[in-house]
């Protein structure tokens, strides 16, 4: 277990890298209030998620993509969710990741970034957390990660 700060720290050393590569076609927000940054989350729960973004918005195409990387406490959860505005994911495809993020042992349909994240923060914490996956409208996609609050000990 990492602070939230530690692991928004791996996500800004990873984009620093990106920015690289894609400094002139991604932009990314944070929305990560002060006040959530010492709560207790797995580590490298967030990168993968953002890889993902990238993978399948920023590298299909040539326009500036924008992703959003924001946290909220609601009631006991902490939700971090990534929304960009990228390309949206084939009705066929989102069906499959849905059923395989619903199923306990079933089939992946996707990269193993997403999964692997989705099995560790369930095997952890319990099959009421983990990874849904929603269209945005007009175009994107929005990952949200459900998680308990844990506060630091």
């Amino acid at each position: 277990m990492v602070s939230l700060r530690e692991e928004l720290e791996l996500v800004q050393n990873y984009l620093n890298i990106i920015f690289l590569l894609y400094k002139e076609r991604l932009q990314i927000q944070f929305d990560i209030p002060e006040n959530l940054h010492n709560l207790q989350v797995l580590r490298f729960i967030i990168q993968p998620i953002l890889e993902n973004a990238i993978k399948h918005g920023v590298e299909k195409q040539n326009t500036l993509i924008t992703i959003r990387l924001k946290a909220e406490k609601i009631e006991n959860c902490l939700f971090i969710v990534t929304e960009n505005d990228g390309p949206s994911i084939a009705p066929e495809r989102f069906d499959r990741l849905q059923f395989a993020l619903e199923q306990e042992n079933g089939p992946w349909y996707g990269g193993i970034g997403m999964m692997n994240v989705h099995k560790r923060i369930q095997l952890f914490y319990g099959r009421d957390y983990g990874i849904s996956i929603h269209h945005r409208i007009p175009d994107g996609v929005i990952t949200k990660l459900r998680l308990p609050v844990m506060e630091e000990n």
